[in-house]
């Protein structure tokens, strides 16, 4: 008898983002990318090789096996098992428990590794078991299949019971004593005795020294002041037991006027310091596939209906379409893949690669070729971020940035979704945050001098950094613009509010949708940009006509409110600057893929 199992493992997002260097951010993916092998190599062992059929994702490939460094299995898989009712139930019990103590058995080995030549007391090895026992959040549920004509109906049976398992999730709670990890902040810390709760502040820290003090950097790679649970002890340590290079830092990913002289052997920065325009900036890029959900189960497909064969394709379709992103990161330097499996993609790197990067990555989604249709589409998050941001912070900025891209709706185009976020994240503590179309289309009302359609937008956006810095133009032309029309958009959305009961404004809106509008914009934008550049000959000034009429169809395009706009050109006017400094590192660093 057959059984059409779901089978999921948890958690996935607090896990991931809980990292304060990018070493535990890659060990996050990577770890649950080793359960979920870890989980199928033993459905393969409990219940047969013979009687599991893999839907999604399928075992490891060739590919996988070259990229090892590259997390690429998702947190879930689906497959068919040949065993009798009830002797499934005890056999996947027998997969959650074998999971539970691999992962036991890593965690192990890693607090091992990071107190390398101490011996610890019984007590730290209780904590290590009580932490990594009730961590993980094993779902799974299963339906008897007996037609396999009727896959997509009993899918969607069995994707309905696994929601309602972990809809009603037992919630346990475990009492607390001692001070909580520096990463997490959810367990305690490992301490040299078990916290009770008759220990003092100043007890509890002096037996955090205990154990914490004098560890070896370059073997835990942690920093002064740290103190770490079990689990982001594992995460710390999980690339240096699997004998990988150190991950880079975020230093090795910055930019700024950076000269050969002032880079070490391995392409960081040799001590140096930065403010302003000169802070060190990296970027981090969450991708993600639009409508996976109607891809899987058959909406997007001549059936409307979900089959395994159908599947079968999608899965084979985006495990080449994963393999082929890895292979085009190798090609850049600067940059690193963190996750490339399915229809996801996380990566950090220097600003302009990434962007480069995620471009060549959505094009390859909708390659028929390398990616899972000529109609799929994706939407990604862009964070762009300074060193010395918290991790975290930039990785939870990253999802609401994506989240951002996939609400992406543009009334005078009809595009929705297959968008990009970029949210600029200063040093200062302001923000940037603008979203667009990866493409750009033909409006339909578009003006005689809108001559952009089926424009790769951060090419364009890029393409224009780079006339900016052609013209010479001086950033004042900005606050100039602001200055002009930021009455108009206050004066316009005072009208806009005069009928609605609340009487709060929201300053900036201005939607130009209409031809005259536009023809204001364009006129003023080819006058300050005149003034901004101290060139005056001829063939300056029809690029200056040029340039305006760009930057103008990128308004009718954005379609979006004043500020969000002129936050774009603030962003044009700083990716301007980058290209010197990243062509210097282009030639010092080395690839990190």
């Amino acid at each position: 008898m057959e059984q059409l199992v779901a089978f999921s493992i948890g958690p996935v997002q607090s896990f991931i983002a809980s990292a304060r260097k990018t070493t535990d951010l890659w060990s996050g993916s990577y770890i649950l990318s080793e359960l979920t092998q870890k989980a199928m190599t033993l459905m393969e062992e409990i219940f047969g090789a013979e009687s599991v059929e893999w839907i999604q994702p399928q075992p490891m490939k060739a590919a996988v096996l070259e990229n090892r460094e590259v997390a690429s299995f998702p947190n879930r898989f689906i497959c068919i098992v040949s065993s009798p009712l009830e002797e499934t139930k005890e056999k996947l019990h027998r997969v959650e428990s074998g999971l539970t103590e691999y992962l036991a058995e890593v965690a192990r080995a890693s607090v091992g590794l990071l107190f390398a030549g101490k011996v610890l007391p019984a007590s730290v090895w209780e904590q290590v078991e009580e932490q990594v026992s009730d961590f993980l959040e094993i779902f799974w549920a299963f339906v008897p299949f007996e037609n396999r004509g009727a896959f997509h109906e009993k899918r969607l049976e069995v994707e309905s019971m696994l929601a309602s398992v972990k809809n009603n999730r037992p919630i346990s709670f475990k009492q607390q004593h001692g001070l909580v990890c520096t990463v997490c902040k959810q367990r305690e810390a490992l301490s040299a005795e078990s916290p009770t709760a008759e220990m003092s502040q100043g007890e509890l820290k002096a037996d955090l020294r205990k154990l914490w003090g004098n560890i070896q950097n370059d073997v835990s790679r942690s920093q002064e002041g740290e103190h770490l649970c079990a689990v982001c002890s594992t995460k710390r340590m999980r690339r240096k037991a699997l004998q990988f290079e150190p991950f880079p830092s975020v230093t090795a990913f910055t930019m700024a006027k950076i000269k050969p002289e002032q880079l070490d052997e391995g392409g960081n920065p040799i001590g140096m310091t930065a403010s302003g325009d000169q802070e060190r900036y990296y970027a981090v890029v969450m991708f993600d596939g639009d409508d996976m959900g109607k891809w899987v189960s058959g909406a997007k497909s001549p059936t409307k209906k979900a089959t395994i064969e159908g599947n079968k394709a999608i899965t084979e379709r985006l495990s080449k379409f994963s393999a082929a992103g890895i292979a085009q990161a190798k090609g850049k330097k600067n940059m690193k893949v963190i996750y490339s499996g399915g229809d996801d993609v996380l990566a950090i790197g220097s600003i302009l690669n990434v962007m480069r990067f995620v471009e060549e990555v959505r094009e390859m989604f909708s390659d028929p070729e390398n990616g899972l249709d000529k109609d799929a589409t994706g939407s990604c998050g862009i964070i762009i971020a300074p060193e010395k941001a918290p991790l975290q912070q930039v990785i939870s900025y990253g999802r609401k940035a994506e989240a951002l891209a996939k609400g992406y709706e543009n009334a005078a185009t009809g595009a929705a979704k297959d968008a990009f976020t970029l949210h600029f994240l200063r040093g200062s503590g302001q923000q940037r945050i603008v979203t667009l179309p990866f493409s750009a289309r033909m409006p339909n009302q578009a003006p005689a001098w809108f001559n952009l359609p089926d424009k790769k937008l951060i090419s364009w956006i890029l393409g224009l950094a780079d006339v900016w810095q052609e013209l010479g133009l001086s950033p004042n032309f900005i606050y100039h613009f602001e200055d002009v029309f930021k009455h108009v958009a206050m004066e316009w959305n005072f009208k806009q509010s005069k009928n609605k009961t609340t009487q709060s404004v929201n300053e900036g809106k201005m939607p130009f949708q209409n031809g005259a509008e536009i023809e204001m914009i364009r006129s003023e934008l080819y006058r300050l940009i005149g003034n901004a550049t101290a060139k005056s000959d001829p063939e300056t000034k029809g690029k200056i006509r040029e340039f305006a009429d760009q930057l103008s169809s990128l308004y009718f395009i954005h379609q979006g409110d004043f500020l969000s706009y002129t936050q774009l050109l603030e962003m044009i006017r700083y990716f301007s600057k980058l290209a010197p400094a990243e062509e210097v590192l282009e030639n010092v660093q080395t690839s990190y893929v």
